[in-house]
């Protein structure tokens, strides 16, 4: 095993990833590494040539085969999960891989901001409390990513936050970072309790106690939670263990100095006794600083009281007694609107934010489809329900942001659709907003938009928009009333002295500018999904009856083509699309064409629903009729199953397309939440798998590879040691099956205990891969 001196890193580095050829380059060197610990973990700053502003951090992690690697490998894993959380407060893993020459490995980070300056940003914060509470709560927002992702970082300190200002930003953010001390403080801290060696003490004590450059100590050991205190203060301590709630005292600690001040300034006596204090005192100096830090905050009656509360819970003594960073986050979100208003003493505190519906549009969606009103809303009484409905619907709402509006979640106009951005989460569904403008009615041009009104555009039913209803952030609505609204109509009586919606939609809404190449590929998936649609509409025809009902068996039914081409050139697209007639031709020839179902029926089905509307909506009204014969191009005679009557206006498709929109509408979900994972995009643009094997798959001893044929060990070797996947492409019969059956086999005998999740997209290949794993491991 090779050893390194420290004055060997920087050599180390440039052959790396500097000199030319490097094997993970071209990168350039900024500064001299910093030796986090001897022998174990290196960092350094890396920037592409030409390019100084972009910014990353590589850690080295040294002696690979031995407990570096084990770092390594919880790093790398963790740095993954966290990326696919494309969370703006957590880090962004750029690359990672094992150099076996060398025996290192490494992981890359971005690395787009600066250390913090504490006295500056305490400064900051209480210049600006609304942009902190802010910053906090973002914070707070991904702490609660970090912890649902089942990890934790175990030393939330000053040290551990860095201000980041993303490109094409103009306020910068704050980032948590250092994650791979989370894994190497966890590990220490076990072989401390199983090998108990004075060494590996010594080691975690010195990362948890070295402050950041520019910190006094005292100020540094104040952000460590009592339990952590204990541990590496106190010779007698019981062993350590891991709360989630250690990451959220260290929080608190940060909320405390942000929106009280500084500690030296404002508790000096017991500052100053924590930074005399040395050996066994010490313990006791900082338990008292953090006694007066929580009895500070009863006495600050400037500060809004929900956010006092709140962090004395997070400073509390007992880790099993403060709050998750889950219900830290949620409280704060749900007295935010007060917080705000004490701070900015806002004058609109008496007055409800005003939110307009529209009771035209709810007569289908919410009178006819739903059933939640008794009249319809095209009726004084169903106006006045309707009314009393939304005051019922939204007197809890939360506001979050969809960032590509209602696509995926309605049916409209993509311009429209995605500018109902802003979402009310209400107690039956999820109800799509857009700003209110002027609009005049005959030239359609719109005029001045009006911040202080949302309307409601859409709606869905809140268990078909699970993503929405768990989005974050998002902000308590407070008191809202709701006044129906009709197109053109002027809402000026109303709107007066109304508070403006923008302070809660700029909280919620997280915009980042994508690059270029990541653009391009969101607008490839979106095209192919309109093309779909397209496609999907293109089947769709409008009808008039014209047979009189001579035979009440049957109908007569032709093609309406004023209203067909009113509906197909509200889009461009399908206006494209049908304008050739092989693509969609006469209504006669397109249904004569569907034989798919036919083969097996004897008959053609169609749907068809009743109605004038200029485009066709397949809800609860659709029945199932057979075609019969044709009369010419754009005239054909059906035949309704059973006693129902044929419509006299409405429209037709194949009935085979019933499930087609439902199928159609999640994939546009799916694109949806595309939208929100950097990670994701990048994955399907260009798939990085790393080697987190280190070899010992391939140099395991395993007799029963030796009976696979081809290449099918290597496979194996690769599918156990890359992640965060591996693909395995052939044609039926290649042994795909046999090699996932050994792979399974081979990682249970070297993790015995391990869970591992195996599916499918039948239950037959299920069964055959169960058979496969018996017959591999007969006696598990």
């Amino acid at each position: 095993m090779r050893a390194y001196l420290p004055e060997d890193y920087p050599k180390l580095i440039d052959r790396l990833f500097c000199e030319p050829g490097a094997p993970y380059g071209p990168y350039e060197q900024v500064g001299e590494p910093e030796v986090v610990v001897p022998d174990l973990l290196v960092r350094a700053e890396l920037h592409r040539p030409g390019d100084e502003a972009m910014r990353h951090e590589v850690t080295l992690f040294l002696q690979i085969h031995g407990f570096a690697g084990e770092l390594w490998e919880h790093e790398v894993r963790g740095l993954l999960r966290l990326d696919a959380l494309d969370h703006p407060a957590l880090p962004k893993i750029v690359s990672g891989s094992f150099h076996a020459p060398e025996g290192v490995a490494f992981t890359i980070t971005e690395s787009l901001g600066q250390q913090l300056s504490v006295d500056d940003t305490v400064d900051w914060a209480r210049a600006e409390p609304t942009a902190a509470l802010e910053m906090f709560s973002v914070l707070l927002d991904a702490l609660t990513h970090l912890h649902g992702a089942r990890l934790m970082h175990r030393n939330l300190t000053m040290g551990a936050l860095r201000a980041v200002r993303r490109h094409g930003e103009d306020a910068p953010s704050l980032q948590l970072t250092r994650f791979e001390m989370s894994a190497l403080i966890g590990n220490l801290v076990r072989r401390t309790v199983l090998q108990d060696s004075e060494q590996v003490t010594q080691l975690v004590r010195m990362l948890y106690l070295t402050p950041p450059p520019g910190m006094e100590n005292a100020r540094h050991l104040a952000y460590l939670a009592p339990e952590t205190l204990d541990f590496l203060l106190d010779e007698r301590a019981p062993r350590q263990r891991d709360y989630e709630t250690t990451d959220v005292f260290g929080m608190g600690v940060l909320g405390w100095e942000w929106f009280c001040g500084p500690i030296p300034e404002l508790l000096p006596d017991a500052y100053e006794a924590a930074r005399a204090a040395e050996g066994p005192a010490l313990s006791d100096a900082l338990a008292r600083l953090h006694r007066e830090m929580h009895s500070h905050l009863t006495g600050r009656f400037d500060l809004p009281k929900p956010l006092t509360t709140l962090l004395q819970e997070m400073l509390r003594d007992a880790p099993e007694s403060r709050p998750t960073s889950f219900q830290a986050s949620r409280r704060l979100e749900q007295h935010w609107d007060g917080i705000r208003q004490l701070w900015e003493n806002a004058e609109d505190v008496e007055m409800p934010r005003l939110v307009a519906f529209m009771p035209d549009q709810s007569v289908e969606t919410i009178f006819e489809l739903r059933k939640w009103i008794s009249h319809s809303p095209d009726t004084p009484a169903g106006r006045e329900e309707l009314k009393n409905f939304y005051v019922r619907e939204l007197r809890r709402a939360e506001l979050v942001w969809s960032p590509t509006g209602a696509v995926g979640y309605a049916t409209d106009d993509a311009e429209k659709l995605e500018e109902a951005r802003w979402v009310l989460i209400g107690e039956q569904a999820v109800w799509f907003c857009a700003y209110l403008y002027d609009e005049d009615l005959i030239s359609r041009r719109r005029g001045e938009r009006h911040d202080d009104t949302l309307v409601i555009k859409y709606l869905k039913d809140r268990n078909h928009a699970h993503a929405l209803v768990q989005a974050r952030p998002r902000r308590k609505a407070g008191r809202i009333e709701v006044v129906p609204f009709y197109p053109g109509q002027s809402l000026a009586h109303v709107r007066r002295n109304r508070p403006s919606w923008l302070p809660l939609t700029d909280q919620v809404e997280r915009t980042r500018r994508r690059a270029a190449d990541e653009q391009e590929f969101l607008r490839s998936f979106d095209f192919l999904l309109a093309y779909q649609r397209t496609e999907l509409d293109a089947r769709k025809y409008p009808f008039t009856r014209i047979d009189k009902a001579e035979d009440p068996g049957l109908a007569v039914l032709v093609f309406d083509e004023y209203r067909d081409s009113e509906w197909r050139h509200r889009n461009p697209l399908l206006t494209a699309y049908s304008a050739d007639p092989k693509r969609r031709p006469r209504l006669s020839d397109f249904v004569e064409n569907l034989d798919s179902e036919a083969e097996e029926a004897g008959y053609i089905a169609l749907e068809v629903v009743p109605g004038r509307q200029k485009g066709p909506y397949f809800g609860r009204n659709r029945m199932k009729v057979k075609f019969v014969e044709r009369k010419d191009g754009d005239t054909i005679v059906v035949k309704p199953f059973g006693k129902d009557v044929v419509p006299n206006v409405g429209w037709l498709r194949p009935a085979e397309d019933s499930g087609s929109g439902p199928q159609m509408s999640r994939q546009s979900q799916a694109r949806v939440m595309l939208e929100s994972q950097s990670a994701l995009i990048r994955s399907l643009r260009k798939p990085i798998a790393y080697d987190l094997g280190r070899g010992r798959w391939a140099s395991a001893d395993d007799a029963a590879l030796g009976n696979l044929e081809g290449d099918a060990p290597d496979r194996i070797n690769d599918m156990l040691a890359l992640h965060p996947f591996y693909a395995l492409q052939g044609p039926p019969g290649t042994g795909k099956t046999t090699v996932a059956a050994h792979a399974l086999r081979r990682f249970l005998v070297e993790e015995p205990g391990a869970r591992v999740l195996v599916s499918a997209q039948s239950n037959y290949a299920l069964d055959n891969i169960a058979a496969r794993l018996i017959k591999e491991m007969p006696d598990a």
